[in-house]
């Protein structure tokens, strides 16, 4: 490390995605291919950590969520998950960025990445998003032992 920089404070995730466009792309179309599943009424990805234990992970709802705004349905999309909203921000972000020329798309993947490590715009959203599923998990399992 060079003398007068500091560590970054946090790590660049949706840089890497913006960066990457194989990876990008096949982030956004995992996830396209999952809530067109939930929209069409058809059997979609099960979530592991669900069929183990019986008990909602993190993102439990999630695909359900983004369906929901898509139809405008914003209410009930909260109800399923209350970080919808932000990963479907993340989302087109990715997918937009992934569709621009090659340095064009690296320089922004810099400018975001250096926004990431400055103010943890991802990263912050990340962990809460974490607490919320180990709160939500916390409150089912007391609810399972009423």
């Amino acid at each position: 490390m060079q003398a007068g920089k500091t560590k970054p404070r946090f790590a660049p995730v949706l840089a890497l995605l913006i960066a990457n466009r194989v990876l990008g792309m096949a982030f956004v179309g995992v996830v396209a291919v999952q809530v067109a599943l939930v929209a069409l009424r058809l059997p979609a990805w099960p979530c592991p950590f669900h069929a183990v234990t019986g008990l909602s992970c993190p993102g439990c709802g999630l695909s359900r969520a983004v369906h929901c705004l898509f139809e405008g349905e914003w209410a009930a999309a909260m109800e399923w998950h209350p970080f919808a909203p932000f990963f479907v921000g993340l989302g087109v972000l990715v997918a937009a960025a992934c569709l621009l020329p090659g340095g064009v798309r690296r320089r922004v993947a810099e400018r975001v990445a250096r926004a990431e490590a400055r103010t943890g715009v991802v990263m912050i959203p990340l962990v809460l998003f974490a607490v919320y599923g180990v709160v939500r998990l916390l409150i089912q399992a007391r609810m399972a032992l009423l």
